[in-house]
């Protein structure tokens, strides 16, 4: 029933299967391309398997030298092989050599061991008719100087120029184009390639599939792979070339100790692939260029910052490296992480890469935030916009992923990745899957927008442990597929308008779906094939094509509390329609689906808060007033200067979605357990309430309460810490507020003094620019912390000096009436000003802070009231 459909929306698939690469139709069926394997990507598809070199098809035209020849200005057409032999030694000057072949590796070119070709002063070797190529294999010695290859070799398993020796090969200032792979090298030593132009062949440019190869000042352009290292090949140096508009630049796959050196590449990158550390850390990558900008190989380094000139980035075994406003655009790979954590990548681009926009290999405790990823894998239509291999702790957070192969792709062993935030989609259908999880564990997608994908999500090869929450997914084919998976739930989300169905579910187990809207979609909304404990609670399904809920197996499926798009809930059918009340059908018989209770009308989300903002209006340590935005994400807020044992009030105002069903109703705030007011909602986006707290030390937690549709919700809004400072006298802690409005006896020693000055001036971390460091104290005792505050508040003019009088004797109104009578003290402000302060000035920057709110704190061995 399932492929019908299929067929009837695609009829041109089966004719063009390359337009569903993952075979989703038959997912029993899935194709196993190079780079996957029973399920997963399997990176071993890099590895190239060696071709067999071709046997000889003897001709009686072979040319065959067995001793030293020498041809100069001469064209040679030979209908035949050409054999050097044992002892055999060809020059070709400025030579042209057509090998006349009637298919496609007809005739060979073949140096034996102990054989030498010389090719040199502008000799060009070709097919004489260039739709039939030749093959050329050199196993004794090849020296090309001055001169030009074409034509040769006719596909991946007889590539072109073969070199296997260890007799010396030298090709310098050799034209090398249209063949099938440039140069082939297979288990040779001793081989260099130097100021060449290799181009346009249809396999690599350089294959180097042994050890000890050097390439210098060649020009690389126009080829599958530039440069391609592969297996277990090391001391390959690549030096001074210049690599351009090739599908891939430079790969060195499970390759160790390759040099990669003043080099300028131009829409093209380099790639590192391994199964072990030594294949990503082991090599030379240094003063290159991407693009006109430097490339960056970050390897065995800690607490690093790229620069913002980066255009490529490979991280190799460091950590704590910080990636911002970079464009890291028009490469292989963009950002490529290995081995590594700690990793930091914030408002970056990242588009239009051959392969991949980010990749993590074996690495953890890696963010992604705020990042444009785009148009990736453009000339590898599967790859993706970022993709995770063996990793964890991945945080991808409001990010912009478009037009990708997959958006995102978490491959075997992936576990913990958090992707909140994102809109993932594509512009004209060209990307694969939004998110595809394969053999992967701890998937959380939330508040995602997930639309114009081949699928929305997949899931497949015992993924488990997935949460999708909040999210909004449409226009995909199918919303999601969930295949061979487990411990899935998904809560809140809108699943809509997509081509196929909303939910469809494959061989799976323990999928809770609750709280979402799944209507408009052009098959099924949710389709269960032969998958077990599958609940769907508290969801709107309606106006889907088909059936609402379609289950094809023998395991039961509780659709129990939705709404149908009727109060008489849905109808039980075989057929569907896209008519309400939406249908319903179990094609093993009824007994295998339970959707009675139903809802009689529309299921509404309960109201949250979205977020919150709190303002302190009572003056404090930091200053007259404090905002704190806090929500969606909570997170501890600790504010020392927030005294405890002090009435503060403070002004809160709480946003709550889905809110409409509460205007009229109270809702309680509550500090911790205890409430501390209670509002009359009147507008649930913006519930506003002044409130008096009173804190003790230690954290706290501001509330917000109210009753929902007969069920009491209750939702943390914000924390805040009160501080007890360690300093005490008597038992009582100091409190830098409450001390400050009261008048008290202290009678400090002086080292009691000393500790609670310096201890003061590190807590509150008062900068050296502040007028004094403290509330007048003295080691005599003296009264009023606050005194400087309040005499400061009422000084209108400059009075008389202070007297000589005893701050013991003192009460409320003899202070006041000092104050009216006695204008501030001269400080001596050395530490900062190096000089006496004049009292006019003194009064003026003490009345400055004090009208900006931050209280000046005095300190002086006498008499308090002097301040």
């Amino acid at each position: 029933m399932e492929d019908i459909r299929w067929t009837e929306l695609w009829p041109f698939k089966s004719q063009f299967p390359w337009l569903d690469p993952h075979n989703h139709t038959y997912p029993e069926y899935m194709l196993m391309d190079e780079l996957r394997l029973e399920g997963v990507r399997n990176m071993s598809g890099f590895r190239r398997e060696s071709p067999e070199p071709k046997p000889l098809s003897p001709s009686p035209n072979d040319w065959i030298v067995t001793g030293e020849e020498v041809h100069e200005n001469e064209v040679i057409i030979l209908t035949g092989n050409l054999i050097i032999q044992a002892g055999g030694n060809l020059t070709l000057i400025n030579c042209t050599l057509l090998m006349n072949c009637t298919y496609d590796g007809e005739w060979q070119i073949r140096v034996e061991r102990g054989g030498i070709m010389n090719v040199l002063e502008g000799s060009n070797i070709t097919a004489y008719n260039p739709n039939y190529e030749f093959l050329f294999y050199v196993y004794g010695r090849l020296v090309m100087r001055d001169s030009e290859l074409h034509e040769c070799g006719c596909n991946r398993y007889h590539p072109g120029l073969w070199l296997e020796t260890d007799e010396g090969v030298v090709i310098e200032n050799c034209t090398i184009s249209q063949n099938w792979c440039g140069v082939w090298c297979e288990h040779l030593s001793n081989i260099t390639i130097a100021n060449c132009r290799i181009s346009y062949n249809e396999g690599d440019g350089i294959y180097c599939g042994s050890s000890n190869i050097t390439i210098y000042n060649t020009m690389i352009s126009n080829n599958e792979y530039g440069i391609y290292c592969d297996y277990y090949t090391s001391n390959i140096s690549i030096i001074g070339c210049t690599i351009s508009n090739n599908w891939f630049g430079i790969c060195c796959v499970c390759s160790s100790y390759v040099t990669i050196r003043d080099c300028s590449i131009v829409h093209d990158g380099v790639f590192l692939f391994g199964e072990k550390l030594v294949h990503f850390a082991s090599h030379t990558i240094e003063n290159n260029t991407v693009n006109g900008k430097p490339l960056y190989y970050i390897v065995n380094t800690t607490s690093y910052t790229v620069p913002s000139d980066a255009s490529e980035i490979i991280i190799v075994n460091s950590s704590n490296i910080t990636i911002g406003n970079i464009n890291a655009s028009w490469t292989g790979v963009g950002v490529e992480i290995a081995y590594s954590s700690g990793i930091s990548i914030a408002d970056c681009t990242i588009s239009n890469n051959e392969w991949w926009g980010i990749t993590c290999w074996g690495s953890s405790d890696i963010s992604i935030v705020n990042c444009t990823i785009s148009f990736n894998g453009w000339y590898i239509p599967r790859d993706d916009g970022i993709a995770i291999w063996r990793s964890s702790g991945i945080n991808i957070i409001d990010c912009t992923i478009s037009d990708n192969g997959d958006g995102i792709y978490c491959d075997c062993y992936t576990s913990n990745i958090n992707i909140i935030g994102c809109t993932i989609s594509s512009s004209e259908g060209r990307q694969e899957d939004g998110i595809t999880c394969s053999g992967s564990s701890g998937i959380n997608i939330i508040d995602c927008t997930i639309s114009d994908n081949w699928f929305g999500i997949y899931c497949d090869y015992y993924t488990s442990n997935i949460s999708i929450i909040d999210c909004t997914i449409s226009d995909n084919v199918d919303g999601m597929r969930i295949y061979s998976c487990s411990n899935v739930s998904i809560v809140n989300c809108v699943i809509s308008d997509n081509w196929g169905n909303g939910v469809y579910c494959y061989g799976s187990s323990d999928i809770r779906i609750k709280g979402c809207t799944i209507s408009n979609n052009w098959d099924n909304g949710i389709y269960c094939d032969w998958s077990s404990k599958i609940t769907v609670h508290y969801c709107n399904i309606y106006s889907n094509q088909d059936h609402g809920l379609y289950n094809d197996g023998e395991y039961i499926v509780n659709a129990t509390y939705c709404w149908w798009g009727s109060p008489e809930g849905p109808e039980y059918k075989e057929e569907g329609d896209s008519d309400d009340p939406e249908e319903v059908y179990s094609y093993y018989g009824p007994e295998y689906l339970i959707f009675d209770p139903w809802l009689t009308e529309p299921y509404r989300r309960a109201p949250k808060p979205s977020r919150c903002f709190l303002r302190f209006l009572s003056k404090t340590a930091l200053g007259n007033i404090i905002d704190v935005f806090q929500m969606p994400c909570p997170y501890l807020i600790g504010f020392s200067a927030l005294p405890a044992y002090t009435h503060l009030m403070v002004n809160l105002i709480v946003n709550l979605e889905y809110g409409s069903g509460l205007v009229g109703e109270d809702v309680e705030i509550l500090l911790d357990e205890r409430a501390v007011g209670t509002v009359v909602v009147e507008d649930p986006k913006r519930i506003g309430v002044n409130l008096t707290l009173l804190l003790t030390p230690g954290l706290h937690k501001l509330r917000i309460k109210f009753i929902y549709q007969g069920t009491t919700l209750t939702y943390d809004l914000i924390n805040i810490t009160a501080y007890e400072p360690v300093f005490s006298k008597d038992g009582l802690a100091f409190n830098i507020t409450r001390d400050a409005y009261h008048f008290r006896n202290w009678d400090l020693t002086w080292d009691e003094f000393c500790e609670l000055t310096g201890w003061i001036w590190k807590e509150y971390g008062l900068p050296d620019k502040l007028l004094a460091p403290l509330y007048p104290l003295t080691m005599k005792g003296g009264h009023c912390f606050g005194m400087a505050y309040t005499s400061s508040a009422f000084f209108t003019d400059m009075l008389d000096r202070p007297r000589d009088v005893s701050t013991y004797a003192l009460n409320t109104e003899e202070v006041l009436r000092l104050i009216a009578i006695y204008h501030i003290m001269q400080p001596y402000i050395i530490e900062y000003y190096g000089e006496e302060l004049g009292p006019m000035e003194a009064f003026n920057k003490v009345k400055e802070l004090i009208d900006e709110g931050i209280p000046p704190i005095l300190c002086t061995k006498a008499h308090a009231v002097l301040c």
